[in-house]
């Protein structure tokens, strides 16, 4: 299959059926470079967008601005300096679990699983009667 152009009659890597590209820039060997050059203009504001998108869909936002994304470069920077000085931080952590310990919770954190709302609700199926 030729396409919509008849035949090639011989083999030139930079030939074009358009009689519009003097300069040859749509030529077979040239496709994948034009491939890039849409990539490489279009593709970071579309990867910028979804991943926008992605973030707030996952923080429960209904937008991602440019609030959005300094607080976020701010978040990145945090976890950069955490994983730069991770001994540090588990000597933090670990002083901060024994202050806790030794003051003795007032309140617990969390209610333990089971307790408070960790019950299944009856299903409906269950509740009502047959007739």
């Amino acid at each position: 299959d030729y396409g919509p152009f008849g035949f090639v009659e011989q083999y030139e890597p930079l030939w074009s059926p358009f009689t519009s590209d003097a300069e040859r820039k749509f030529g077979f060997e040239r496709q994948p470079v034009a491939a890039q050059a849409v990539v490489e203009d279009e593709y970071p504001q579309l990867l910028r967008a979804e991943l926008g998108a992605m973030h707030a869909a996952k923080l429960g936002l209904a937008t991602w601005d440019q609030a959005s994304r300094r607080r976020a470069a701010r978040s990145r920077a945090l976890a950069e300096a955490m994983a730069e000085r991770e001994g540090e931080w588990a000597a933090w952590l670990k002083a901060y679990a024994s202050r806790i310990a030794a003051e003795g919770a007032a309140r617990p954190i969390a209610s333990p699983i089971g307790t408070d709302k960790g019950r299944q609700p009856e299903r409906s199926w269950r509740v009502e009667q047959p007739e």
